[in-house]
């Protein structure tokens, strides 16, 4: 974890093994926090002169905690051929995912070769925490680049790789740099806007660029930056990220960062909020439980009930069998399936399946859909009417009737239609079943012979 020390005014200190100091206020609210990471050659608190102290001192805008970090890199780690950036990217990785358990919004401040240790933590950051279902919104709440050369130096000469191990990352579309620019241009939006749009996380970048920079150009420090979030500073290379007493145009700039992405964060909350309200509010049951009653040679009827029931089901609704549904649940729709001969003939088996199936109207919540299926279905459907006890009245029960099976496939997608449709919160599940189903009744020409009883 961070080397965190509470103070009134800011002052430095040591770096323990951890490599980063944390400056926390001693207010127990959760300030923003601005992360300081140097670049080749530089130091925790040498690379940024005054800026750490004006932004937790709070000049001319709102105080923040701020941490900064300090790796050994060119001369400072020459006795290592140069730093092991992937190690302090790692790292830093590493005490961004602690960090979130203390700061909602993080901004990163990265200075020249830190821009790339910066973006390869935060990708690496993003893809350990992706798994603990984070929001578009992270604490990671934007990161600001000063001379930063994200598409590599001209500088960075390959056959000095050997020796300074930093020009491995800082040559020219190199290998690591690839891999944090494809993260970042697939899952990250870097625009200052209030949605990821079709993207994974919402983290706007910011770069500034000094007018006399001789080691990054242009087109480097700028590189898939929005246009609208570049600052073009006076200076150089190592002044840029120096602010003075007299010149504290960054210390300016920043401020409006964090305002500018605060109001940002803000609003993607509230409409976040909002659609969450919006959906539980129009939620619904998860599930729709249903019941198939067949005779002994309705193999093929049952084989269709599970086809048009397994594709009726979505992620709003799923269509479940009693067997599947919670012990003692009683079924939203009762399907009984009756060979047309046999009604016809009266056989008394098929009769009392008949019956049995009425009585299960007693249920204030089953639906009950009975239906005859065979070539004389229209004479089988007036007799399971005529089988309905005369004293019931209920409008929940269903007598109907086809010729084939895909005229049975058409009256059980049809019925479960009816069942969901009957809560209006469902009604966007009944509007797409004719796109989720690939059976359409009208494909068979099927007409509804019957009707409620």
């Amino acid at each position: 974890m961070a080397n965190r020390q509470e103070q009134e005014e800011f002052s430095q200190f040591e770096f323990d093994d951890e490599r980063l100091n944390l400056h926390a206020h001693p207010s127990p609210q959760k300030n923003a926090l601005v992360l300081f990471v140097h670049g080749f050659c530089g130091s925790g608190y040498e690379t940024w002169g005054d800026f750490p102290r004006a932004l937790f001192n709070g000049d001319h805008g709102s105080a923040v905690d701020v941490a900064t970090m300090d790796y050994p890199s060119g001369y400072k780690a020459i006795s290592s051929r140069g730093a092991d950036i992937d190690f302090y990217a790692d790292l830093l990785g590493n005490q961004l995912y602690e960090l979130r358990e203390i700061y909602e919004d993080i901004y990163i401040v990265a200075h020249s070769l830190g821009g790339i240790v910066a973006g390869a933590a935060v990708a690496k950051y993003l893809q350990r925490a992706s798994s603990a279902d984070l929001p578009a919104v992270t604490n990671i709440a934007a990161i600001i680049y000063f001379a930063s050369p994200r598409a590599g130096s001209g500088w960075a000469r390959p056959w000095l790789s050997f020796a300074v191990r930093e020009f491995n990352w800082l040559k020219r579309f190199s290998e690591n740099i690839h891999f944090v620019e494809k993260f970042f241009t697939a899952q990250v939006q870097s625009s200052a806007v209030a949605s990821p749009g079709h993207l994974r996380f919402l983290i706007p970048r910011y770069a500034a660029l000094a007018a006399r920079d001789a080691l990054v150009s242009k087109f480097s420090g700028s590189f898939s930056i929005p246009p609208e979030q570049i600052k073009y500073l006076g200076g150089d290379h190592i002044s840029i990220s120096k602010p003075t007493e007299k010149n504290y145009a960054q210390v300016r700039w920043m401020h409006q960062v964090i305002r500018e992405c605060g109001e940002i964060r803000s609003q993607w909350r509230r409409e976040f909020t909002a659609t969450q309200i919006i959906k539980s509010q129009m939620s619904f049951p998860s599930t729709v439980v249903t019941e198939f009653w067949t005779g002994p040679r309705g193999t093929d009827w049952l084989a269709a009930y599970n086809e048009v029931r397994h594709a009726a089901s979505d992620a709003s609704v799923q269509i479940l069998d009693v067997i599947d549904a919670p012990s003692g649940q009683d079924p939203d729709l009762l399907i009984s399936v009756h060979e047309s001969d046999r009604v016809v003939n009266s056989d008394p088996r098929e009769e009392q399946r008949v019956r049995e199936a009425y009585g299960r109207a007693s249920s204030v919540k089953t639906m009950i859909g009975v239906a005859a299926i065979g070539d004389n279905f229209d004479e089988a459907r007036e007799k399971l009417s005529d089988l309905a006890p005369s004293d019931l009245t209920l409008n929940r029960i269903l007598i109907e009737g086809s010729s084939d099976l895909p005229g049975l496939h058409a009256l059980i997608k049809r019925w479960i239609d009816l069942v969901v449709s009957r809560d209006p919160r469902r009604m966007r599940h009944r509007r797409g079943l004719d796109r989720v189903l690939e059976i359409d009744s009208t494909e068979y020409d099927y007409q509804p012979t019957g009707g409620y009883l």
